[in-house]
């Protein structure tokens, strides 16, 4: 049996996710509504679990943090699709909303992307804050819950990336885990 490292618990909750995006569309093609709910909320578990459980453990390292960047961004890539095969009228009255989240988090990692060779892991306390906000109103949205939620959090999440982007043009190299662009300066 191989022995087991106090970050490989973070680190496979990351994995999960990761794993869990293209389960998300696998659903979403079949129409399984409830399947769909109930995995996006594993998915939004684990992000919130990984981080928490790698303080917790003292496991934080450069490597979980890029993977746990690389799984948010599968799970945020799929959920468009996802939502125009599941609640297309929702995602068409929802459109401009939903792009402008989207164009906030394209726009943070083609700029980190082009500038570094990678997409950004700041994990900001603002891309927390979004992340929070819209996992909940995703979910009580699929609850039937009004949108007016989601509007607010692809608001926050589009201020969150606007300040991904900053911290990627004033840091000199790429670094992982900048809790906010004052940080950045600050590094600098």
């Amino acid at each position: 049996m191989f022995p087991l490292h106090r970050s490989d618990l973070p680190n496979g909750l990351s994995l999960l996710r990761l794993v869990l995006a293209p389960v998300l569309l696998a659903l979403a093609v079949g129409g399984l509504a409830k399947a769909f709910l109930v995995t996006l909320v594993v998915a939004f578990a684990t992000d919130a679990a990984d981080g928490f459980l790698a303080r917790r453990f003292g496991a934080v390292s450069e490597r979980g943090a890029r993977l746990d960047s690389r799984a948010d961004l599968a799970t945020w890539l799929v959920l468009p699709p996802a939502f125009w095969l599941l609640q297309p009228d929702l995602l068409a009255a929802e459109i401009a909303w939903i792009g402008l989240a989207g164009a906030g988090l394209l726009s943070a990692s083609v700029v980190a992307f082009l500038r570094f060779g990678r997409i950004p892991s700041y994990h900001t306390w603002g891309a927390k804050l979004a992340a929070v906000s819209l996992a909940g109103a995703l979910v009580a949205v699929l609850l039937g819950a009004p949108a007016w939620p989601l509007q607010f959090a692809t608001v926050v999440a589009f201020v969150s990336q606007l300040e991904e982007v900053a911290i990627t043009a004033i840091l000199p190299r790429p670094r992982c885990d900048v809790p906010s662009v004052w940080h950045a300066a600050r590094l600098r």
